[in-house]
């Protein structure tokens, strides 16, 4: 394939993946051409496979410039432009008049379990989310050696997400309860209850 259409054909999912993790489209057209001028510059070795090899190609090369431009960058940029643009800690957006409030808690609680996980767990959950992969292309993506490696990364994120999930529940209960209690008791019997 050349390297034109393979430029076309891939273009929008590289873009996608860049954008979801840098949340500016700036930065996100400045890193996509970088990783097609690195494809360029290696258009002989990976060209010649199918479709998916070279998406997962293009794929690896984005992760490996992302992490290289968030490390160029100093702490507290990153964390005041997290601030403004992710989407899981900016203000919750008002519920559709049928979207119930638990609904909502449970979407708020899952964004905070998200926001709360290590960077790779994060990109771990969001390949196989965002991009539909699956553990052999996680592999790929994340240069692992052996699918059983990927099995055990994705494993542990879901574990980690979950764990997340619990003490963000806990939480929000501890809170629910704290606050409903007259005299502040922060023991109160609901939270005993249910075994926590």
């Amino acid at each position: 394939m050349p390297f034109t259409k393979a430029y076309r054909t891939h273009y929008a999912a590289v873009l996608k993946y860049v954008l979801r993790r840098t949340h500016d489209p700036e930065s996100a057209q400045d890193i996509v051409a970088e990783v097609f001028a690195a494809a360029w510059r290696r258009r002989d070795t990976w060209l010649g496979p199918a479709e998916a090899e070279q998406l997962m190609y293009l794929y690896r090369t984005a992760y490996l410039t992302v992490q290289n431009a968030n490390r160029a960058q100093s702490r507290l940029t990153r964390l005041f432009q997290r601030a403004q643009r992710d989407p899981l800690t900016a203000p919750e957006p008002r519920a559709d008049e049928d979207e119930t409030a638990q609904e909502v808690l449970a979407r708020a609680a899952a964004a905070r379990a998200y926001a709360a996980l290590s960077a790779g767990d994060r990109e771990v959950l969001a390949l196989i989310a965002w991009e539909g992969l699956g553990a052999r292309d996680v592999a790929k993506v994340l240069g692992l050696r052996t699918v059983d490696a990927a099995h055990s990364r994705i494993h542990r994120a879901r574990k980690n997400l979950e764990r997340g999930l619990v003490d963000v529940d806990m939480g929000m209960d501890m809170d629910m309860d704290t606050g409903g209690d007259a005299d502040g008791d922060a023991t109160a019997p609901s939270a005993a209850g249910r075994g926590v």
